[in-house]
């Protein structure tokens, strides 16, 4: 199996499942001093960790939001699917979902919890859209999508303006990205495929449904970046031990340049029950490995931004990452 793709599920799963061990860490000079540079002691040596540019400014507090049933019945879920979507068709109950599908095999799927997966089949002309086609027809979507109370209606939820992906996700269509936000801060995405004439070809709404809760405490962004080496070299040893691979396939990690640091909420897949949105830390990574091997391209780390205390007594377990 490629190495590569081992290391990006790592990071993505096992890393972040492994709990916290306390590293004893020996600074050079502050996270915002003009060398934003530290060693963390870990299991196997001192890593070098060094910041391209100053740590933001991030809260210490941000608003618990709750994911919240929509309670949809499948008579609702029938006239979302004409009336949005333009579907008409069967009506099944699909896990955590209701499911429309049209004889022309577009599916719908309309997750309990918010959101939506809507593929559907596009005949053509497979002639992209204009640019000047794209854009009004991707917030056109969208203002149907609010009229339907498919989007949170919360008044700090916002979305950015739509930015053209550089690769159509089908034929002959162009695909329009919205960043979801609460306060400022992003909680999910909306992806829409726009065809010639401004027809609407498919579409992906990966958000929740929420209401904002009590406040929590985080972890600061300096604490949790104090974790990450250990962090990456429990998955790496994980991969060794997962895929039966020797020692030497991998090096020891001997530096890690943070490129960027941002605070999100998280969520699982949409088929997935979850109660609450999940603030994370999300890090932009540069791995080098000790000498002779070269270092990895940019990787992306999410990491809980939750204190221990805060995960027990708001979610009842220790969540010292993402499983």
């Amino acid at each position: 199996m490629d190495k590569k793709r081992i290391w990006v599920a790592s990071v993505l799963v096992a890393v972040i499942v492994a709990g916290v061990v306390a590293g004893y860490v020996l600074y050079s000079r502050s996270l915002m001093g003009e060398e934003r540079a530290y060693s963390v002691l870990t299991k196997e040596g001192l890593v070098e960790v060094l910041l391209e540019k100053p740590l933001p400014v991030l809260p210490e507090e941000i608003v618990n939001l709750r994911i919240v049933n929509r309670s949809l019945t499948a008579d609702e879920a029938r006239t979302v699917g004409k009336e949005v979507f333009d579907l008409e068709g069967t009506v099944e109950r699909w896990q955590t979902a209701y499911m429309v599908e049209s004889e022309k095999a577009d599916i719908l799927h309309l997750y309990d919890l918010g959101g939506f997966d809507w593929r559907s089949y596009y005949p053509g002309p497979w002639v992209e859209p204009s640019m000047d086609e794209v854009k009004p027809a991707g917030e056109a979507f969208l203002a149907d999508l609010r009229a339907r109370g498919l989007i949170p209606t919360d008044p700090l939820i916002k979305i950015d303006e739509g930015v053209v992906s550089d690769a159509s996700t089908m034929g002959g269509t162009v695909e329009v990205v919205y960043n979801v936000k609460f306060d400022e801060l992003p909680v999910g995405q909306i992806s829409v495929n726009v065809a010639c004439e401004g027809k609407i070809a498919g579409a992906c709404g990966h958000y929740r449904n929420v209401t904002p809760d009590q406040n929590i405490t985080l972890m600061s962004v300096e604490d949790v970046l104090k974790l990450l080496p250990q962090r990456l070299i429990d998955a790496l040893n994980q991969d060794l031990q997962r895929y039966s691979l020797d020692r030497s396939a991998y090096p020891y990690v001997d530096k890690i340049t943070v490129e960027s640091a941002a605070l999100e909420y998280f969520s699982w897949d949409l088929s997935e029950p979850q109660g609450h949105m999940l603030p994370i830390y999300v890090f932009t990574v540069k791995i080098q490995w000790k000498s002779p091997h070269p270092a990895y391209p940019q990787d992306q780390v999410y990491l809980w931004a939750l204190s221990a205390t805060n995960a027990t007594s708001i979610y009842g377990s220790n969540l010292t990452g993402i499983r």
